[in-house]
C-alpha cells in the first residue's frame, strides 16, 4: 500500500511538471513526502536488523557458556546451579577421563523447628501444696505455668463469669476452686445442673460445699427457672434498698443445653445481662460453664471475666478467645487444667495451670436436709419476697408499657436502665428490653 501511495504521488508529479506548474519548489515536496512516506518501513526494517544482531550475540555468549560448563565437567569439577523453581541442582563427573555426567538434586537441611519451653511446674500441682502462699484476703487465679508463680485475685472479681471447654479438660476442678474461695469468704450458692445425676456432674463435684447452699440444686426446667427467679427477685429486692451484706454465687452449667430450650434461653439471658451490667454492685454473681462456644457469643460479651479451657475446634476457640488467632491456636493443644483467662480486672490476658483440688467429705445425702435453722429461715423469708414480685409482675403484665413511654421517662431524667424501671415502676428486665429498642431505633445517643 505504501509503494502504490508513493507511484501515485510521482506520476501526479510528473503531470504538473510537465505542465510547468511548481517546476521550483516541485523536488523539494517530492523528497519530504517520499521520506514521510518511507519512514515506518525503514523504522521496521532497522529494529529487524537490531534483533537479529542481538540474537547472535546472546547465541555467542550461550555457546561460550556451554563450552566452558563442558570442559570443566570434563576436568571432574562439580558444579552446583539453582533452577527457577528454587530448588539447587548438583552436576558431578566422577570419572574425568569418562565422559559421563551424574546429576542429582542437592537436599536442603530441614529447619529447626522450636519447641515449646518446658513447663517450670509440674503437670499437676496440688491446692493444698501451695495453699500456705496465698494470703488470706487473696483468691488464687492461678498459676503461671514458665515459673510457678501464683495470681492472685480477690474472688469479688469474679462478677459475671463465662467458663468454657471440651468434656474432661478440668472446668469443675476450677469452678470448686473458685466456689471454695467464695464460701470461705461467707458467700452462698445457688447451682443450676441439669446433668447431676452423672457421676462427673458439677453438683457431685459441689457436693461437700452444699451447707452454702441457698437452695437444692435446680435439676428439671421448672427447678431452672424457680432459682433464676429466685436470684431475679433478690437482685431487685436489692435494688430497692435491701441488704448486700449476704454475697450470693449463681452457678449454671450446661449452657449449651439449656439455650436450646426454648423456656429457658430468655430467662438465661436475661439472668446474664443482670450479672454482666448491674449486679455485681448488689453482692451477687453469675458463672456460667459450657462445653462449646456455638451461639453463645451473647454470654461472652456480656461476661466480665472468660476463662478457657482447651476446645477442640479453632472456630470455637476464636470466638472464645475474643478473636485473638495466635491464643486460639495455643489452646487447641492445652493440657488438662490449663485455661486461658482475660477479662475486665486482669489487664493482659494470662496463660495458667489451675490447681488440683482435693474433694473431702462429699455426701450423698438429699442437699435440702443439710440446711441450718437459721438458713432455712432466710430462704422462707426470701421466697416471700419472691412471692410478692411475682404478684407484681402478673399485675404488671396487665399494663403494656411501649417505646413512647420510655422516651418520656428518659426526657425526665431516667437515663439509665435502673432508672427508667424505677420510673416506669416495672421490672429491670423489662427496662431494660424497652432501653435496647430504643438504641436500635436510635431515639437516644
Amino acid at each position: 500500500m505504501q509503494y502504490l501511495k508513493l507511484a501515485a504521488f510521482f506520476l501526479v508529479a510528473i503531470v504538473l511538471y510537465e505542465l510547468q506548474a511548481y517546476q521550483a519548489y516541485l523536488f523539494v515536496i517530492v523528497g519530504i513526502v517520499a521520506l514521510l512516506l518511507l519512514s515506518k518501513p525503514m523504522w521496521k526494517c532497522y529494529k529487524a536488523i537490531a534483533a537479529h544482531r542481538n540474537e547472535q550475540k546472546d547465541r555467542q555468549a550461550f555457546r561460550t557458556l556451554l563450552d566452558a560448563v563442558t570442559q570443566q565437567v570434563r576436568n571432574g569439577y562439580n558444579l552446583e546451579f539453582t533452577n527457577p523453581n528454587g530448588a539447587i541442582i548438583k552436576l558431578t563427573n566422577p570419572l574425568p577421563t569418562r565422559n559421563s555426567a551424574q546429576i542429582q538434586e542437592v537436599k536442603q537441611p530441614e529447619e529447626t523447628k522450636l519447641l515449646p519451653a518446658p513447663d517450670g511446674i509440674p503437670d499437676v500441682v496440688r491446692y493444698e501444696d501451695i495453699a500456705d502462699e496465698i494470703p488470706s484476703d487473696k483468691s488464687l487465679l492461678g498459676i503461671h505455668p514458665e515459673d510457678g508463680s501464683l495470681e492472685l485475685t480477690d474472688w469479688e472479681n469474679f462478677k459475671a463469669v463465662w467458663l468454657v471447654g471440651t468434656s474432661s479438660t478440668g472446668k469443675s476442678n476450677t469452678i470448686y476452686g473458685m466456689a471454695l474461695q467464695s464460701v470461705n469468704e461467707g458467700a452462698k450458692l445457688l447451682v443450676v445442673d441439669q446433668h447431676k445425676e452423672k457421676q462427673d456432674s458439677l453438683a457431685k463435684k459441689l457436693a461437700p460445699l452444699n451447707k452454702a447452699f441457698l437452695r437444692p440444686v435446680a435439676f428439671s426446667d421448672n427447678e431452672v427457672l424457680q432459682t433464676l427467679q429466685f436470684f431475679k427477685c433478690e437482685f431487685e429486692r436489692r435494688v430497692h434498698g435491701a441488704s448486700c451484706d449476704q454475697k450470693i454465687v449463681l452457678i449454671c452449667d450446661e449452657m449449651n443445653r439449656m439455650v436450646r430450650n426454648g423456656e429457658l434461653k430468655k430467662p438465661l439471658q436475661e439472668i446474664v445481662a443482670i450479672c454482666g451490667e448491674e449486679s455485681r454492685g448488689f453482692g451477687m454473681y453469675g458463672w456460667f460453664l459450657s462445653q462449646k462456644c456455638a451461639g453463645l457469643k451473647w454470654l461472652r460479651d456480656s461476661a466480665i471475666t472468660v476463662i478457657v479451657h482447651r476446645l477442640t475446634r479453632f472456630e470455637e476457640a476464636l470466638l472464645a478467645c475474643n478473636d485473638d488467632r495466635a491464643a486460639a491456636k495455643q489452646l487447641l493443644n492445652f493440657k488438662v487444667g490449663r485455661s486461658y483467662v482475660y477479662g475486665v480486672d486482669f489487664g493482659e490476658p494470662m496463660v495458667l495451670q489451675q490447681p488440683l483440688y482435693r474433694v473431702i467429705n462429699a455426701t450423698t445425702e438429699p442437699l435440702v436436709s443439710c440446711f441450718q435453722t437459721d438458713q432455712l429461715n432466710e430462704i422462707g423469708s426470701m421466697l416471700e419476697v419472691a412471692q410478692e414480685a411475682q404478684k407484681k409482675e402478673v399485675v404488671l403484665g396487665q399494663v403494656e408499657l411501649t417505646v413512647e413511654d420510655a422516651i418520656a421517662a428518659w426526657g425526665n431524667g431516667a437515663t439509665s436502665v435502673r432508672k427508667l424501671a424505677s420510673e416506669l415502676d416495672t421490672t429491670y428486665y423489662r427496662a431494660n428490653i424497652l432501653y435496647q429498642e430504643m438504641k436500635t431505633k436510635r431515639l437516644i445517643d
